[in-house]
């Protein structure tokens, strides 16, 4: 009985022994399921979770909370990085702001009946949402505005030719009109003005007969106003070939040439003028492409505003040939219709021998101003601003750019520009905001800096490389992105006199392998961040110039009371033009023919 017992109990050990691995494997795959379910469970949660932060974001963007999007867009990525949706959504926020700054742009533009810029506009927004609701409707304002106010300005002209008694424009002004808009309530009028200067002409004959006698009694040979005024109205008064033919020698004398005045083209008053002539540009904006092949001297009304202006695709707004001596005062250079292509042209090319003196140039396609094929430039007292490429630029072998007591600022490149034997001088001036660097010389240009202000450049404030020489001597480099100057393998560099103040960076930086500059040890140095001079310096600009400006796109400089970013849909980079890639010391060439 006892053996019996023991083998049950024997029996019964095995039966647990057995039945134990079983419940363990039960436990364990609840314990997976159970934690595969919540993994589950938890991803459902986050898609949910996300696809309402992106349906949130959506809303935002529709409704121009374009910072809100952006951090509810920030807290899904969080959530759910890299998601393709969210990706996409962000470059959809980005584009929307863009769009919303151009529908500002458009409804301002509209505001200030600035034909030119509203249609300017109308392209930016175009390109970016061609069905934009605001694109037709704008069109037709464009329309509608351009015929009014060319109706006003016949108007204008003609009541102007009624006051000055020119029968000749009367007729023109009131032809015009008539045909400008035939429909006109006061079409019957201008009719009638027509018919009675024609009168007027008939009877002025006689007129023209006796301002001829006498013009030909004050005739000396010389110019002088009383004989210009006899014989212009003489030839105003009468179409007969004699009065033309004494009028085009009297002109011929010495003179002022007043454009738009006298002649309807800019191009044609230059062309008429000789040496010793003066054209002079009234007020007013004028599309005036010009191309200068002789010695000419062109002034704009003093205290008043005078504008040059071309298409950035098309022309520089003057081209100086090699044969060609200009000098210009008091007038503002510009392009309207800026080009973005890498060949696009610059404001002012000089090939032959320029000055110019108390002028502005600014929103070039390219540069600003640029010396090429050895011309002389010097610019006196002016403002170069703005220019999609370089402030002043000067190429090739004994090219020579002069500045004195002048500002160049918020180029998009650098404020001037040296390379391949050219060279910039500046006298008591300031290179100054420029979205690259202040002053640059590579590839054998050279630069000369008297008594200067190179200051607030995003990159530095005076770059040299590749053998570009310098003499520095009584100027401020300060305040600059990166560094008051910076040596990568330059040549022959003199500092005397001068302060390096408050730069981001560094001082001066000097890469490994750069010669000294001579008069280190001379230079005033205050409150730049890091070292004063960093000599063997071992990094490619570019490499350190990412972290200041980011390849992509640049951003306009921003004054300090401006904000970051608001909620108002102005995007946060304002920059529309792409500029050539910042690793390259290749700097872009414009085109500089003007074609006939």
């Amino acid at each position: 009985m006892a053996k019996e017992d023991k083998d049950s109990n024997q029996d019964d050990g095995k039966q647990k022994k057995s039945r134990l691995p079983g419940c363990l494997l039960i436990v364990i795959i609840v314990a997976v399921v159970g934690f595969i379910a919540k993994i589950a469970i938890n991803k459902v949660e986050v898609q949910k979770k996300t696809k309402a932060y992106i349906e949130e974001a959506n809303a935002h963007i529709e409704a121009r909370r374009f910072n809100r999007a952006e951090e509810t867009l920030e807290l899904a990525n969080e959530l759910n990085p890299n998601r393709r949706e969210i990706l996409n959504m962000q470059t959809d926020l980005k584009e929307a702001r863009v769009i919303n700054f151009y529908e500002k742009e458009l409804t301002r533009t509209l505001q200030s009946k600035d034909w030119d810029k509203v249609r300017d506009a109308v392209t930016n927004l175009k390109i970016r949402d061609p069905q934009h609701p605001q694109i037709e409707s704008a069109l037709q304002e464009i329309k509608d505005g351009m015929h009014k106010e060319k109706l006003g300005l016949l108007v204008s002209q003609l009541s102007a030719a009624q006051k000055q008694g020119n029968l000749q424009e009367v007729v023109k002004n009131a032809n015009s009109l008539l045909a400008h808009d035939p429909e006109n309530p006061t079409a019957a009028r201008w009719e009638d003005i027509k018919t009675k200067a024609t009168e007027e002409i008939q009877a002025s004959e006689k007129k023209a007969a006796q301002f001829y006698e006498q013009a030909k009694l004050v005739d000396k040979g010389v110019y002088s106003s009383e004989l210009y005024t006899l014989a212009s109205k003489a030839k105003s008064l009468s179409e007969k070939p004699v009065y033309k033919a004494f009028y085009e020698k009297v002109s011929k004398y010495p003179r002022i040439i007043r454009y738009p005045n006298e002649y309807s083209n800019l191009q044609d008053a230059i062309d008429a003028a000789r040496p010793i002539d003066t054209v002079q540009v009234a007020e007013g904006s004028y599309h005036a492409p010009i191309r200068v092949d002789k010695e000419i001297k062109i002034v704009g009304a003093e205290g008043k505003t005078v504008v040059l202006h071309a298409s950035g695709k098309t022309s520089p707004v003057v081209y100086v040939t090699s044969a060609g001596k200009l000098n210009v005062q008091h007038i503002m250079f510009k392009h309207v219709d800026p080009s973005e292509e890498e060949t696009a042209y610059s404001t002012i090319v000089v090939e032959g021998e320029a000055n110019f003196t108390s002028c502005a140039i600014y929103q070039s396609s390219g540069h600003g101003a640029h010396v090429i094929n050895g011309g002389k430039l010097v610019v006196d007292s002016c403002r170069l601003e703005n220019n999609r490429w370089d402030g002043v630029a000067a190429s090739g072998a004994s090219s020579l750019a002069t500045l004195q007591r002048s500002v160049v600022t918020l180029n998009k490149h650098h404020g001037i520009d040296a390379w391949e034997g050219g060279k910039v001088e500046m006298f008591d001036s300031f290179s100054e905001s420029n979205l690259r660097s202040g002053v640059v010389a590579t590839k054998g240009g050279s630069v000369k800096i008297i008594g200067s202000t190179i200051r607030l450049n995003q990159h530095t404030g005076l770059y040299l490389t590749d053998g570009a020489n310098a003499l520095v001597k009584r100027s401020e480099f300060s305040k600059n992105g990166l560094a008051g100057g910076y040596g990568d393998r330059s040549g022959d560099v003199t500092l005397e006199e001068t302060k390096v103040l408050g730069n981001s960076e560094a001082g001066i930086v000097l890469t490994k392998g750069t010669i000294d500059w001579k008069g280190l040890e001379t230079i005033q140095f205050s409150g730049n961040a890091g070292k004063e001079i960093w000599k063997d310096a071992e990094f490619r600009i570019s490499e350190i110039l990412k972290e200041i400006l980011p390849e992509e796109k640049e951003e306009e400089p921003k004054s300090e009371t401006q904000e970051e970013d608001t909620d108002n849909g102005e995007p946060v980079e304002t920059t529309s033009a792409e500029t050539p890639d910042s690793k390259t010391d290749e700097t872009p060439k414009p085109a500089i023919i003007i074609e006939e």
